[in-house]
């Protein structure tokens, strides 16, 4: 196998060398310096791009359905590539059983985790292996003992290892798909909840990054599974939802929107929501839905349609000339009936 990274140097601030160890890890996908986005093996020809999301194969439910979720290839021996939009487990040995899953029965797989990926569960939360091993590099010496940055970079590495995509890529000359990292931000559903009488209060609240509604009980528990490091989150805060982890994640995606190919659809994926008009949820989880910066960014990527994850509420609707997309498996007590199976998306060969 490959010699092990060799540690990060600390001469650099924390959040550089985040950039830096997921650089390193994306140019494995695509190389650094490449102008254009790479090609999938089996390149050229018709596709069929499908969309699921939430997948949470800790659940013996969702297990049992897709070991029976029949390769879509056996029915009309076409080229189809799934696009998973983030929650597909929480311990990382259920991520990889799931997307190995997904490897034989699709011909080209493309994955951006969820909030669930990044939790740290077991005693303590403590590190499982992979993450630990990353931590170590991240900060040599002294590695954190519970870090979501390095529980991620864990993943990317899994995911390299089996095959599946987390980085953007061209299945044909006129068709692409670009995962695109995200997290949630607490003015998220501002314009809804902005009725104060004095504008100039409701504004000098919302620039504080955290919503102009007090954030509810729900809202400050929420992910509370995931650690982030201090340059990100001050460690006696509240909630993930002041926007340091958001502007970090949006920060990964800067390479590959800058080089989204000028010609053809690309489909873009999120596991959080881009746009307030698609949450139709219970407004005390609004804070941790969703972050409308990420619309800029798929949108400068060109995007044609985009699918994301987390409300485990299904939509298809046209918001500005992009086509927003979700098809969540969800949770079980959530199912009225047979899951209807990943939305497939046709474009022209």
């Amino acid at each position: 196998g490959a010699p092990p990274a060799p540690p990060l140097p600390l001469l650099d601030a924390p959040g550089d060398r985040l950039v830096r160890a997921f650089r390193a890890a994306e140019a494995e996908e695509w190389p650094a310096g490449a102008p254009r986005w790479p090609r999938v093996a089996g390149f050229g020809g018709a596709w069929v791009v499908h969309v699921i999301s939430d997948l949470h194969t800790d659940m013996a439910e969702n297990r049992d359905w897709l070991a029976r979720h029949p390769s879509p290839r056996a029915a009309d021996g076409a080229k189809h590539c799934v696009v998973v939009a983030g929650d597909v487990a929480t311990k990382l040995d259920a991520v990889e059983a799931t997307l190995r899953a997904l490897t034989a029965s699709y011909d080209a797989v493309f994955y951006v985790p969820g909030n669930h990926e990044l939790w740290y569960v077991g005693v303590a939360g403590a590190h499982e292996p992979e993450a630990w091993a990353e931590a170590s590099r991240f900060s040599p010496g002294n590695p954190p003992k519970r870090d979501s940055f390095c529980k991620l970079l864990a993943i990317l590495r899994l995911c390299r290892g089996l095959g599946v995509r987390t980085g953007p890529a061209s299945l044909t000359d006129a068709l692409h798909v670009c995962p695109l990292f995200s997290w949630y931000r607490g003015t998220f559903l501002d314009d809804a909840c902005a009725t104060a009488s004095d504008g100039a209060s409701v504004f000098t609240k919302v620039r504080r990054d955290v919503g102009c509604c007090p954030a509810s009980p729900q809202e400050l528990g929420f992910d509370a599974g995931c650690a982030w490091p201090a340059h990100v989150q001050a460690a006696d805060a509240r909630g993930s939802f002041g926007g340091g982890v958001a502007d970090a994640m949006l920060r990964l995606n800067e390479r590959r929107v800058a080089a989204a190919p000028e010609n053809g659809a690309v489909v873009t994926c999120s596991h959080f929501l881009p746009r307030r008009e698609l949450y139709v949820g219970w407004r005390g989880l609004g804070k941790c839905m969703g972050d409308p910066r990420l619309d800029a960014q798929l949108r400068k990527a060109r995007c044609a349609v985009h699918c994301c994850g987390h409300a485990h509420t299904d939509f298809d609707a046209t918001h500005g000339g992009v086509r927003y997309v979700q098809r969540a498996l969800g949770y079980p007590h959530e199912r009225y009936g047979a899951f209807r199976g990943p939305l497939a998306l046709e474009f022209p060969s």
